[in-house]
C-alpha cells in the first residue's frame, strides 16, 4: 500500500478534557505561573493567543471553563489572568459580549467579599469595563442586594462599588447596534504539552487560517435613486479583530452593484473613507475623505449624493452633523440593470480582506439629499435614535427645539428608502422597517450573513426603569450614617 501522499491528521482534543489538563497543570505545582497564564489565554482565544493579532475570545462557553480554571489558581494567579482578560475586553466589543452571555458579572459580584486587596482591585476595574458595556436588571438587582449593610458596617468594597455606578450615567454609543465579528475558522490546535519540542504548531497547508464572510446581504434593487440624489446613513465603530491588518485590508462601509460591477461603493483604507462610482466594470471614480476615524470610537457617518441636471453633480461627506468634506463628483451610474450586489459590511466580491470589522447601528437609504442643517438636527437625536423621524414618541423632548421643525418640515420618512434596524431582527433576518418595497424586486428583508449578530445591551437607566427606578435605592439612604467596614473612620456619605 502506497503511503506517499498520506498526511498526518491530529484532532483538536474536547474542551473539557483541555480544561482538565490546565487543573492538573495548576494543582501538580509543577507548571511555572506563565505556562499556566499562556495556556489559559490560548483556551480563551482557541487558539495562539496574541495580544495584537489574535485577542477575540471564540466562545462563551471557553470563558465559563475559565471561570472553573481560576477556582483552582491561587490570588496571584487569578489577578494575573483577569488583568489580561481586563485588557482583552477592552480592545474588542465582541469580547464584552462573549463575557455578557457567560455571566461574567455574576462571577465577580460573588468573588469580590472573599477577594484580598491585589484581587479585588482587579475584579472592580473588570466590573466597571463590563457595567458600562451592559447592565441586566438581574445584575442591577444583586449589587443592591451586595449593597445591604451587614451589621453596623457597609460591605466589604461598597464604596467603590457605588462610585462605579455613579460613572454609568455617561453613555457612549448606541445601544442596540449590528456587531460585525470576522470569525477566523480552523485556528491552530490548543497546545497544552510542555515541552520545548512542541511549544509552537502551525495550520496545516491543506487547511489554512480563513475567515468567513461577514455582512448583511440586502435583496435585489429594482432601480436606483438618481435625479433626486440619496443620502446613506448610519453610526459606525470600526472594533478590527487584528490590530495588524488595519493598514492592509479594506473593509467596506457599503456596496450596491449590479453583476455586471457597476454602482456605488464606500470602503476604507487605513483610517480614511474612500468613496467610489463605478460606471462601467472598468472605469470610475473615487474621492478619498480627508477625515480620520480612529479605531473603536462611534462617529456618525453620513454621504449625500447631490445631483445637478444643469452644473456638475457632488458628493458632501458629514462626520458627526459636521461637513467635513465636499467636491464634484459625476456619481450618476446610468443602467437599466437591477443592483442584484448589495451588501452592508463587504464587497460584492466576497473578500475577507474587505469585511467590515465593527459596529453599525440603524441603517438608512434616503431617495433624496439631505440639507446640512436636517444632517444636524439628526445627529442632535444621539445615537440612541433609530427610529423613521416621523412619529412624535420617537421624538419625545425634542419638539420644542428648533431642529424638530427642521426634521418634520423635511418629510424624511417619506424619502426613506430602506431602513435596516438591529431591533428588528430574528434570528440572521434583517426586517426592514420602512416597509417600502418599490425599490425591490421581491420581498425587502436582508439578512445577516455569519458573524453578524444583533447585539442589545441595557443602560442603567434603562434596569432601573424596569425594577421601579430611582426608589430602589431609598433603602440604602438608611445607612448612610454606617462605617465603611474596611475602614472606622470613613463613612459612605462622600459617594
Amino acid at each position: 500500500m502506497d503511503n506517499s501522499n498520506s498526511q498526518c491528521v491530529t484532532t483538536t482534543p474536547p474542551k473539557e478534557s483541555l480544561l482538565s489538563t490546565l487543573i492538573e497543570m495548576v494543582n501538580d505545582h509543577k507548571s511555572s505561573k506563565r505556562d499556566i497564564l499562556d495556556k489559559t489565554l490560548n483556551l480563551l482565544v482557541g487558539g495562539n493567543f496574541d495580544i495584537e493579532n489574535a485577542f477575540v475570545i471564540s466562545s462563551p462557553s471557553n470563558l465559563k471553563m475559565t471561570f472553573e480554571l481560576l477556582n483552582h489558581c491561587d490570588s496571584t494567579e487569578q489577578a494575573e489572568i483577569l488583568t489580561y482578560l481586563s485588557i482583552m475586553l477592552r480592545k474588542s466589543i465582541s469580547n464584552l459580549n462573549s463575557a455578557s452571555q457567560a455571566g461574567f458579572t455574576d462571577y465577580i459580584i460573588s468573588k469580590l467579599p472573599t477577594a484580598d486587596e491585589l484581587l479585588s482591585h482587579v475584579l472592580l476595574e473588570l466590573l466597571s469595563v463590563m457595567l458600562h458595556f451592559t447592565i441586566t436588571v438581574k445584575e442591577l438587582k444583586r449589587i443592591i442586594q451586595f449593597l445591604k449593610a451587614q451589621g453596623k458596617n457597609w460591605p466589604r468594597h461598597s464604596f467603590q462599588l457605588l462610585s462605579v455606578l455613579s460613572q454609568l450615567t455617561i453613555t457612549h454609543g448606541p445601544s442596540t447596534f449590528f456587531n460585525f465579528s470576522e470569525i477566523l475558522e480552523n485556528s491552530p490546535n490548543i497546545n497544552l504539552d510542555t515541552s520545548p519540542s512542541q511549544t509552537k504548531t502551525t495550520p496545516s497547508p491543506s487547511n489554512p487560517v480563513q475567515g468567513r464572510s461577514v455582512g448583511i446581504a440586502l435583496p435585489p434593487i429594482r432601480s436606483w435613486p438618481s435625479t433626486s440624489g440619496w443620502t446613506f446613513h448610519t453610526w459606525m465603530r470600526l472594533d478590527p479583530v487584528c490590530n495588524t491588518v488595519v493598514d492592509t485590508c479594506k473593509p467596506y462601509l457599503y456596496c450596491f452593484r449590479t453583476s455586471r460591477g457597476v454602482g456605488y461603493s464606500a470602503h476604507f483604507v487605513g483610517s480614511c473613507l474612500v468613496i467610489t462610482s463605478l460606471k462601467t466594470p472598468t472605469k470610475g471614480f473615487q474621492h478619498c475623505i480627508k477625515f480620520e476615524f480612529q479605531l473603536r470610537k462611534w462617529y456618525m457617518v453620513t454621504l449625500v449624493q447631490v445631483y445637478n441636471r444643469w452644473k456638475s453633480s457632488e458628493i458632501q461627506a458629514f462626520v458627526d452633523g459636521s461637513l467635513v468634506y465636499v467636491a464634484e463628483f459625476s456619481w450618476l451610474v446610468k443602467t437599466s440593470d437591477v443592483f442584484d450586489k448589495c451588501f452592508i459590511g463587504c464587497s460584492s466580491e466576497g473578500d475577507n480582506d474587505r469585511v467590515f470589522n465593527g459596529q453599525m447601528s440603524a441603517i438608512y437609504m434616503l431617495d433624496k439629499s439631505i440639507s446640512s442643517d436636517c444632517v444636524k438636527a439628526i445627529y442632535n437625536l444621539k445615537s440612541s435614535y433609530q427610529g423613521q423621524f416621523k412619529y412624535d414618541i420617537d421624538t419625545e423632548g425634542f419638539r420644542m427645539t428648533p431642529d424638530y421643525k427642521i426634521l418634520h418640515e423635511s418629510r424624511l420618512w417619506e424619502h426613506i428608502g430602506f431602513h435596516y434596524n438591529p431591533k428588528a431582527c430574528e434570528s440572521q433576518l434583517c426586517f426592514e422597517c420602512r416597509g417600502n418595497n418599490n425599490y425591490f424586486v421581491h420581498s425587502p428583508h436582508a439578512l445577516m450573513l455569519q458573524g453578524v449578530q444583533s447585539i442589545t445591551t441595557h443602560s442603567l437607566y434603562f434596569s432601573l426603569h424596569s425594577i421601579g427606578g430611582i426608589r430602589v435605592f431609598l433603602p440604602l439612604f438608611s445607612q448612610l450614617d454606617l462605617l465603611l467596614e474596611e475602614t472606622t473612620s470613613d463613612s459612605i456619605c462622600p459617594v
